[in-house]
């Protein structure tokens, strides 16, 4: 078994491998068995996200949170809808302050009467102070496609954007729809960018800047800033290369920001999901602009990024899903990566050999987890599931560890690091079962032992 770093190895606990622990010489955490998440029955897509004072919080698409305090007792569960109203696209979010953020898609009417346009709302949670009113932060023509997403920094700024309208003259175009709440203030008022499309990112950077890039229906990508002092989005820019799609922002401590897509045209009806090879391209702090940067062959839906909290570094992770090759063969569906270090140009393409693409979160020590699934969700229901696993790339190690389970039967995970290292835990994942509710596992470390 490769050797992972200060992790000496790793091994399956017993108990039909259900929980899995890393034996070290220096750090001391675990993977906790699992554990069933109240109100998730029938719930097969979640959100999960850590606070600093080990607070974890599951939202389910369907319009629940689920939160579990630090000595390990649930919260009752809060519902985000009445009775008969129809939401989707729950996403979950602590920020630097232990503020637990939710937003979600929301339809007029009843389920079966329902119309557009949709609302896009939040609702703040504290442990102090329980739930809080619920805040329309604004609208979207579309409904599961409305995909709001939060983005928060260190200094306790958050951001919400969703695919938005805008009204231009008579007509109604799409937009990145974007509500910025400063720390400790209240929910600004919808700003949006020039023109919008099928896909969209937006981040924040350390100091409370947004960065937002967006694909339109041309199949080109475009970038836009927001700086704090400003409080308005910049002229849009088109990025180079056609056809692109399906773009990722990262945003450096420094305010270097990192791009990355599939160069790809969108995904329709007619033309089907697509797959394209990576490219990237670098903004400097000062506004340069680099050349862009062809980092894969390989064919991929999407690309994951994200800074690690320590050396504020970016990690791109990707790799070619098994539907996407007409005749697979051993290590056509490895993960791939990069690395930026904030300056110059990313590392060259790496191989995690064994491993596969999933959800990407760093442990507070700044060691970068992924967690897959082996199995695709069953059009019926999860069905037969097979394994979720993980994989880590430690500092300084050249590559991702072998893979390790940690469940021996989930699909469709969901994974968060913790943002400080006060707390034991260090990350949390959410995925569903094979009897149809939601499960809960946490690395979190042993009591009175160090970690690194």
């Amino acid at each position: 078994m490769r050797r992972i770093g200060l992790i000496a190895g790793l091994m399956l606990a017993a108990g039909a491998g259900l929980a899995t622990q890393a034996c070290v010489q220096a750090l001391a955490v675990e993977w906790s068995a699992p554990m069933p998440v109240p109100g998730s029955r029938g719930t097969a897509v979640s959100r999960v996200a850590v606070s600093r004072d080990d607070t974890v919080a599951v939202a389910g698409d369907q319009g629940f949170v689920a939160i579990r305090l630090p000595a390990g007792r649930w919260l009752r569960v809060h519902t985000l809808a009445g009775a008969g109203r129809l939401i989707t696209s729950t996403c979950v979010a602590f920020d630097a302050r232990g503020r637990l953020f939710i937003a979600w898609t929301q339809a007029k009417g009843s389920q079966g009467a329902y119309r557009g346009p949709f609302e896009i709302r939040t609702e703040t949670w504290t442990r102090g102070g329980g739930w809080g009113r619920v805040t329309v932060l604004g609208r979207s023509g579309n409904f599961r496609l409305a995909q709001p997403q939060i983005a928060t920094d260190a200094r306790g700024d958050a951001i919400v954007s969703w695919r938005g309208l805008r009204r231009t003259g008579s007509h109604l175009v799409e937009a990145v729809s974007t509500s910025f709440r400063p720390a400790n203030r209240g929910w600004g008022p919808t700003q949006q960018t020039a023109s919008g499309g099928p896909y969209r990112d937006v981040t924040l950077d350390a100091h409370g800047n947004a960065y937002a890039v967006w694909t339109t229906y041309a199949s080109r990508n475009w970038f836009s800033m927001r700086p704090l002092g400003s409080g308005r989005w910049g002229s849009p820019r088109a990025l180079p290369g056609s056809p692109a799609s399906a773009p990722t922002v990262a945003a450096t401590p420094r305010g270097a920001a990192l791009i990355a897509w599939r160069a790809a045209i969108v995904d329709s009806e007619g033309e089907g999901t697509q797959y394209g090879p990576v490219r990237a391209i670098v903004r400097t702090p000062s506004g340069r602009w680099g050349r862009v940067q062809a980092l894969s062959g390989v064919r991929v839906h999407g690309v994951q990024a994200a800074v690690s909290p320590t050396t504020g570094h970016v990690l791109l992770t990707w790799g070619a899903p098994p539907q996407s090759t007409t005749h697979p063969v051993p290590g056509a569906t490895d993960m791939r990566f990069s690395l930026f270090s904030g300056a110059g140009a990313l590392s060259p393409e790496r191989v995690a050999p064994g491993s596969a693409a999933g959800p990407l979160a760093y442990r507070p020590n700044g060691d970068a987890v992924v967690v897959f699934s082996e199995t695709a969700p069953a059009p019926a229901g999860p069905g037969v599931l097979g394994p979720i696993r993980f994989t880590a790339l430690v500092t300084r190690e050249p590559t991702f560890s072998e893979p390790v389970t940690i469940v021996a039967h989930g699909v469709m995970p969901a994974l968060a690091g913790a943002p400080t290292t006060s707390g034991r835990i260090e990350m949390a994942m959410s995925y569903a079962t094979a009897g149809g509710q939601l499960a809960l596992s946490i690395l979190a470390a042993r009591p009175g032992e160090p970690r690194g």
